[in-house]
C-alpha cells in the first residue's frame, strides 16, 4: 500500500515531529531541575546554620533530593518519549487522506477539537458529567452515502482523588430518520436525560433497556442481534448501543486500541491503522442497514 519512498517520507516527518515534541518536553524538565538547582543553592546561601540543628539538618537534603531526584528523572525520560500526539496531528490524518483519494471520499478529519462535545448528552450512554476527550473526529459521508460522525474518545469522571473511566474507544453516531428509543449495552445503565427506562429481563448476555411501558418490537431484536454479534468478537472489551430520535449511537471499548500510540512506524502499522479506519465506516454502514425492511 505504501511505496518505500513515501514510507521513508512519513516517516522521516512523523520523527521529527516527535523529536519536536521530545525537545519541548526537555527543554521544560531542564527548566525545573534548574530552578530547583537554584532554590536549593539559595537556602544553602542564606540559611548556612541549617545543617548545624538536628531539628532542621534533615529538610534541606531530604526534599531538595527529592526534587533534584524527580525533575531529573523527568527530563531523562523525556528525551526517550514517545508522544501519542504526532500520531493525530501528522500520521493518522495522512492516512485519511489517502483513504479519502482512494474511495473518492470527503471525509473531513480534526485532531483533537476544541470546543464542548454533546454527543454523549445526545446519547445518553453515559453519564453526562463525564469530562470527554476527543483524539480524532471524522464526519462525513461513507460510499454508501451514509452521514456519520467518529469520535476517538475517552469519557473519565474524576472526585479529586482518583479518577474513573467510563469509556475508552471509538464512538459512531449515524444520523437516520426514526423515532426509536433503546438502549443495548454489556454493562451500566442508561443515562439519557428525561427518559425513564425499564430493562427488558428476557435478554441474555445484554442488558436492553427500553422506554417506560414500552414493549420490545420486531425491529429491536434486529439491533440485539446485532450488538450480540459485537459483543461476541475479542476485539471489544464492552460495547453500547442508543436510539434516540434521528440519531444511533455506537460506542465500542476495545480489549486493545488498534490506533492510538504505536513502537513501531511500520508499512504493516500504517495498514493495520487503515482496515481499523475502512471496518469503522464499514460499520457505519451496516448500522445503518440493521432495520432494512421495516
Amino acid at each position: 500500500m505504501y511505496p518505500n519512498r513515501d514510507l521513508s517520507r512519513i516517516k522521516e516527518e512523523f520523527n521529527q515531529r516527535q523529536q519536536a515534541r521530545r525537545t519541548l518536553l526537555a527543554r521544560r524538565w531542564g527548566f525545573a531541575l534548574a530552578s530547583v538547582l537554584v532554590v536549593v543553592a539559595i537556602l544553602v546561601i542564606v540559611f548556612p546554620g541549617m545543617f548545624d540543628n538536628p531539628s532542621t539538618a534533615w529538610i534541606l537534603p531530604v526534599y531538595g533530593g527529592l526534587g533534584i531526584l524527580g525533575t531529573g528523572i523527568g527530563l531523562l525520560v523525556s528525551l526517550n518519549y514517545q508522544s501519542i500526539k504526532p500520531f493525530f496531528n501528522y500520521l493518522y490524518a495522512h492516512i485519511y487522506q489517502d483513504i479519502n483519494q482512494e474511495l473518492e471520499l470527503y471525509l473531513d478529519y480534526e485532531a483533537y477539537p476544541q470546543g464542548k462535545q454533546e454527543f454523549n448528552h445526545d446519547g445518553g450512554l453515559f453519564t453526562r458529567f463525564a469530562s470527554v476527550r476527543v483524539f480524532r473526529h471524522v464526519s462525513g459521508s461513507t460510499s454508501e452515502g451514509t452521514p456519520f460522525d467518529a469520535y476517538d474518545c475517552t469519557m473519565t469522571t474524576s472526585n479529586g482523588k482518583s479518577q474513573q473511566t467510563h469509556f475508552d474507544g471509538i464512538y459512531l453516531v449515524v444520523r437516520k430518520s426514526h423515532q426509536e428509543t433503546l438502549q443495548i449495552r454489556t454493562n451500566g445503565r442508561p443515562a439519557l436525560k428525561g427518559v425513564k427506562f425499564d430493562r427488558q429481563d428476557d435478554i441474555e448476555a445484554l442488558k436492553v433497556y427500553k422506554p417506560e411501558n414500552d414493549e420490545l418490537m420486531s425491529v429491536d431484536r434486529k439491533y440485539i442481534d446485532f450488538m450480540r454479534m459485537l459483543s461476541g468478537q475479542q476485539a471489544y472489551k464492552r460495547v453500547y448501543l442508543g436510539l434516540v430520535p434521528g440519531e444511533i449511537h455506537l460506542a465500542l471499548w476495545f480489549a486493545h486500541h488498534p490506533a492510538r500510540k504505536h513502537k513501531i512506524i511500520d508499512a504493516a502499522m500504517l495498514g493495520e491503522v487503515r482496515r481499523q479506519f475502512v471496518h469503522e465506516l464499514e460499520l457505519v454502514d451496516a448500522l445503518y442497514q440493521v432495520d432494512a425492511g421495516y
